[in-house]
């Protein structure tokens, strides 16, 4: 596993990444809200020996450098891009989750060629009025409670109920591993404008790429509606539901991880190979 850095144009962060796996075509992860690169590390073990994956931290996230200001998904997509350059890729299979999806979604639009496939995970194409009132409620938060504890409640929310009761050590191993670094106060507020200004619901239908669009079950973050109406406006689009919540990616890896390899494959619906 490579560790570099995809140094930024002036006034704009470097971006720090990983490139691990094997020789198959590459996957590029993008994080969600508050997550490391490492929050990917289950995905990365199951595909280690036959897929090649490109990891890397958010501006103001993990070891990347800060943002010096407001930014948009639009920025995001642009940071995930000179990620590709750095590691001289031409184009790659994309996987965003959450606010990460939001991300990839505007790489879909204005650098298609980029793009061989996607996957997007518990995300949306505009907030809606649930998801509006989380954001506003985070920052309030955020400015009256600080970083660790809104950090925490949202990992909470991430996670579904049930395994939470009957699996308390998962959230902990999540807490030391998802937020694997120091994260500031500012960047996180930076992230939650970024998230709560996302709307691309006019131009979603410009995404002729083989999408997969992935909703957990029991998502209190990004409701499941959400993700229907995503699929909905995609021209060719499949729509997987994963057991779990927010943090699908993290309680069901296995089944996660086949639909991202099925979807970048373009076969059968995993639900047909459970």
């Amino acid at each position: 596993m490579a560790e570099l850095t995809a140094p930024g144009p002036a006034g704009e962060p470097a971006i720090a990444y990983e490139v691990s796996g094997g020789d198959g075509d590459p996957i590029l992860f993008i994080s969600g809200l508050a997550d490391t690169r490492h929050a990917w590390s289950r995905q990365l073990e199951l595909l280690e020996e036959h897929q090649a994956a490109i990891t890397f931290d958010n501006r103001g996230v993990g070891e990347s450098g800060a943002a010096t200001g407001p930014y948009s998904t639009i920025d995001m997509a642009a940071d995930a891009l000179r990620v590709l350059d750095a590691a001289g890729v031409d184009s790659a299979h994309v996987v965003g989750h959450s606010l990460g999806g939001m991300a990839a979604q505007w790489m879909a639009i204005d650098a298609s060629r980029r793009v061989r496939r996607l996957v997007l995970s518990c995300t949306y194409a505009t907030p809606g009025p649930y998801c509006t009132r989380l954001a506003t409620i985070l920052r309030h938060m955020l400015a009256t409670e600080g970083v660790e504890a809104t950090r925490r409640l949202l990992l909470l929310w991430a996670f579904d109920p049930d395994l939470v009761e009957a699996h308390e050590d998962e959230i902990a191993q999540a807490e030391r591993i998802i937020h694997h670094d120091a994260f500031e106060q500012e960047a996180m507020s930076l992230q939650l404008e970024a998230l709560a200004a996302h709307d691309c619901v006019d131009r979603i239908g410009e995404i002729a790429h083989p999408t997969t669009v992935i909703s957990g079950v029991d998502d209190r973050v990004v409701p499941a509606r959400r993700s229907r109406d995503l699929h909905f406006g995609l021209p060719d689009a499949t729509l997987e539901e994963v057991p779990g919540g927010h943090a699908c990616f993290w309680t069901s890896p296995e089944v996660f991880t086949r639909a991202v390899s099925v979807g970048i494959e373009h076969g059968a619906p995993v639900s047909d190979l459970r």
